[in-house]
């Protein structure tokens, strides 16, 4: 009598194949998922990465053009050069005996203006450091914590 009703509530075999295929292929779309998550991320660094390459290239180019112009400056304001086209435009040089000295009220000195403020010594970090963490390392970190709040124990 037991074994006939085991057999009236057994399960055909392709109810059964047909779970094991719906259970594999969802364990499947999973891997996908995060797969698909992970090559995401992945390329989005990558991206950053030659963005990061390119502006270091673009900064050092522009640092050599500074200095290449800075040492033109200096060249076209020594000295030597400014008396040499002072005596071209028709000038001379002063004579201290001739000088006439003007005294200028203090307040009325125009300031220099400060445009930009002082460049920091320190530079702020290009990439924040949540995307220097690969998605695996994550994954365990937040498996890791969620283990450690279903036991109770405090970080």
């Amino acid at each position: 009598m037991d074994q006939t009703l085991l057999q009236a509530y057994r399960e055909s075999p392709w109810r059964t194949q047909l779970k094991w295929i719906g259970a594999g292929l969802a364990v499947l779309a999973v891997v996908a998922l995060i797969a698909g998550i992970y090559l995401t991320v992945s390329a989005q660094a990558t991206e950053v990465g030659y963005q990061i390459t390119y502006l270091e290239k673009t900064r050092e180019a522009q640092t050599l053009e500074i200095a290449s112009l800075r040492a033109e400056l200096a060249s076209l304001t020594s000295a030597s050069v400014m008396a040499q086209r002072a005596r071209e435009l028709g000038f001379q040089p002063a004579d201290m005996s001739q000088a006439l000295y003007i005294a200028v009220d203090p307040s009325l000195v125009r300031r220099e203006a400060q445009l930009a403020p002082p460049a920091s010594t320190k530079p702020e970090p290009l990439i924040k450091p949540a995307y220097k963490q690969s998605l695996w390392d994550w994954m365990v970190e937040e498996v890791l914590q969620w283990r450690i709040k279903g036991r109770g124990i405090k970080p």
